[in-house]
């Protein structure tokens, strides 16, 4: 039900750095809804406008609301280069989405418990597809870290229904995935006491892991 759409990269030498993107998801009525967002390529770091507002990169503890009032949800996407090898990527911190999206008014993760991350091609000469078998150093690819626990989310519903990513670019699986067991879905068949873990599923031309 989310979509996560490149719309805009740096040019070279910083080429397939995304500097906006579009994020499409299924608000609280059960409608289809995205916002924008861009980072000015004469900024200093992955700091992300929405409107007036500010996208905060993964070291800031807010974003700022078009209307300039303050949010504390931590925005749960980010760019940058891979310490090893200097690959561009755009970043996913799993463990944020639920507070992010309740704080953008839409469906929980149980709804929204699908992301497709691609390249629109159509809309700047900037954004390029991946090469595929295997993808070029130069590729942007996609990180996805902090998935370890898809359950506990305090107030917020967790990721009950599962999660699945789909994408056609290289994807870089950092630190542990759905460790976390929850009660079994009812009329699932499934023996009392039984552990039972979200379903996961990571479609993509190509996984790495570390």
């Amino acid at each position: 039900a989310k979509k996560l759409e490149v719309m805009e990269c740096l040019p070279a030498p910083n080429a397939n750095l995304p500097i906006r993107v579009r994020f499409h998801y299924v608000d609280a009525a059960g409608a289809p809804a995205f916002q924008d967002f861009t980072n000015p390529p004469t900024s200093t770091g992955p700091e992300w406008t929405v409107g007036s507002g500010v996208w905060p990169n993964h070291n800031r503890d807010q974003w700022v609301n078009p209307d300039g009032t303050s949010n504390t949800s931590i925005v749960p996407f980010y760019w940058e280069n891979l310490e090893l090898n200097g690959v561009p990527v755009l970043t996913v911190k799993v463990n944020k989405l639920p507070a992010f999206l309740d704080a953008l008014g839409a469906a929980p993760v149980s709804v929204n418990n699908s992301l497709a991350i691609w390249a629109n091609t159509a809309s700047s000469a900037t954004v390029k597809q991946p090469a595929i078998g295997p993808s070029l150093s130069t590729d942007m690819g996609v990180v996805i870290r902090d998935a370890d626990d898809l359950v506990n989310y305090g107030a917020l519903t967790g990721f009950t229904t599962g999660f699945s990513v789909v994408t056609d670019h290289r994807v870089y699986i950092v630190g542990d995935v759905n460790q976390v067991a929850m009660a079994a879905p009812a009329n699932s068949g499934m023996p009392a006491g039984v552990q039972f873990f979200p379903p996961v599923s990571i479609f993509a031309a190509e996984k790495r892991f570390g």
